[in-house]
């Protein structure tokens, strides 16, 4: 996909499932704040902004590839 085409949530998902994680990994710190993404995502969206590219991180630990790190870029609909 091209850095223009907008991503719906589905083709999100597929990319970095990790931004729909619901909560903070299992053996994460007491100390962090955890913030959904696409809860983020959904305040941007409301302000004009598109996600036109998401990844994420591989994990070599079983079952963390939900809570990994991940990468979106976004795009203003003015541009």
């Amino acid at each position: 996909m091209n850095s223009t085409t907008v991503l719906e949530n589905e083709q999100i998902q597929r990319l970095a499932p990790s931004v729909f994680a619901g909560s903070a990994w299992h053996e994460t710190s007491n100390r962090y704040r955890f913030l959904p993404t696409v809860s983020v995502v959904n305040a941007l969206r409301d302000n004009g902004y598109n996600v036109v590219m998401a990844g994420q991180s591989n994990s070599r630990i079983e079952g963390k590839k939900e809570f990994t790190k991940h990468i979106l870029r976004l795009r203003h609909n003015d541009f």
